[in-house]
């Protein structure tokens, strides 16, 4: 026979919500304007770690342009190529903050890791190439009689790709942060 009117005791377990604020946390930790999203967002730190780096890539590359061309381009913040590799950064961040959370056996780390390869890859590869490609075409047109066609055509991004030393560059910003970020 069967109580239709109780409930199951598995449905009596608390189960954790990452929307639910810590109870042994003081009440002062939480600002009132924080939304409780956010506040597990910012907690998480392996996504820390990822964005950490990837901002300070982009700052880093927006200094040493600045210091090259002697003009601050803040479109570098948000632009792809140069040195240190933001995209880079910015997994590496990822792999090492959640090897560093979860465990460096982890299936998520493994993930992470073969994420992290492929886009170091494909930035030192693929993009790179395109980037050549970018260049030559833009050469080919001014030098040639199709320039005339082409005068209110806008030049080919050149700057896609990256260097090894670039990537290098990224990753290694991209484990110190996650060391970091995981250290406090």
């Amino acid at each position: 026979m069967r109580d239709e009117g109780r409930a199951h005791p598995s449905s009596l377990i608390p189960h954790p919500s990452p929307f639910r604020l810590d109870p042994a946390r003081p009440a002062w930790y939480y600002p009132r304007v924080m939304n409780p999203l956010l506040h597990t967002l910012l907690a998480n730190r392996p996504l820390l770690s990822a964005f950490s780096a990837w901002l300070v890539a982009q700052l880093l590359k927006t200094l040493i342009f600045a210091y090259l061309e002697k003009q601050v381009n803040w479109r570098r913040m948000v632009e792809t190529g140069g040195l240190p590799s933001a995209h880079s950064a910015l997994v590496v961040g990822l792999a090492a903050g959640v090897g560093l959370n979860d465990g460096w056996q982890s299936t998520a780390f493994a993930i992470c890791l073969i994420y992290a390869l492929v886009v170091m890859y494909d930035a030192i590869g693929i993009r790179r190439e395109a980037g050549k490609h970018a260049d030559l075409l833009n050469e080919l047109l001014l030098i040639s009689v199709i320039r005339d066609l082409y005068k209110q055509r806008e030049k080919l991004r050149e700057l896609l790709g990256h260097t090894p030393i670039e990537v290098f560059a990224g990753a290694l910003i991209g484990i110190v942060m996650a060391l970091f970020v995981n250290s406090r």
